[in-house]
């Protein structure tokens, strides 16, 4: 039976939250110059604070501001990843839209089922800073940043490597390497498929070479017909925003304590 997760923009509003903070303690001058900048540029009426006498938001608060949540229940606890993408479009300013430009700076996350806060502050900056594919993010890309939470469920090994679709389902393979005994792995998240405009064999050639399975060691065909190869589908529910999303979320938080 399919579990029911609901997504909130407040996800990744606590991954600003925790970048920002992180980027502030290694270099702030770069950090509070861009803020001042952001918030002037919106017209916001809050007042700018650097990031460490900022007021700490929980997860809990950003729901309640975004309309999502008023429960105190604890959060279940879910797999999850964490996406930071860089848009390149002449409005990387504006709040996020689905036409914009992106490249990925970074997307890491864990297949076990991680209490969401934690989960959510501590993959912030793994894949901010530890995506061995691309180089720390910093400061200067922050303007530029969106970021995206994806709460993963319904994993479902199938017999049919085939038997899945493009935008409905993530991937995540395990392979025999061809060259040793240990098992190999990797994942495509359900958009990944679309936004690269793959078929689904490109996919799994994909999925092939991100484990590691060097190009001309054969086709996903034939890994799969020597039972070596095993696929198994998820979907996953996704929220994104923008800096622009962000500060935004977090002046109407601001303001709401300095009113209260």
């Amino acid at each position: 039976m399919s579990r029911t997760i609901v997504t909130s923009p407040s996800y990744a509003a606590l991954a600003f939250d925790t970048l920002i903070a992180a980027l502030y303690e290694r270099d702030p001058a770069p950090v509070v110059s861009l803020l001042k900048d952001q918030l002037r540029s919106a017209n916001s009426s809050s007042g700018f604070k650097p990031p460490q006498e900022l007021t700490k938001f929980g997860l809990a608060d950003y729901k309640r501001a975004t309309g999502t949540g008023t429960s105190s229940a604890p959060e279940p606890d879910t797999p999850l990843f964490v996406t930071w993408n860089l848009r390149h479009n002449d409005k990387a300013t504006l709040p996020t839209t689905e036409e914009d430009s992106k490249e990925l700076r970074g997307c890491i996350g864990n297949f076990s089922s991680l209490p969401l806060e934690e989960g959510i502050r501590e993959y912030a900056l793994i894949a901010a800073f530890e995506d061995l594919r691309f180089p720390p993010i910093t400061s200067s890309e922050l303007s530029r940043l969106e970021c995206s939470i994806t709460l993963l469920k319904d994993f479902e090994l199938i017999d049919d490597p085939l038997n899945w679709e493009i935008g409905k389902h993530g991937l995540r393979i395990s392979i025999q390497s061809p060259f040793s005994s240990r098992r190999l792995s990797s994942t495509f998240l359900p958009d990944v498929a679309p936004e690269q405009g793959w078929t689904k064999d490109d996919t799994l050639e994909h999925l092939l070479l991100k484990a590691g399975v060097p190009a001309g060691s054969g086709s996903w065909e034939d890994f799969h017909n020597s039972n070596k190869l095993q696929v198994t589908r998820y979907k996953g529910v996704k929220s994104k925003i923008s800096l622009p999303d962000y500060l935004t979320l977090r002046g109407q938080l601001e303001d709401s304590i300095s009113s209260a």
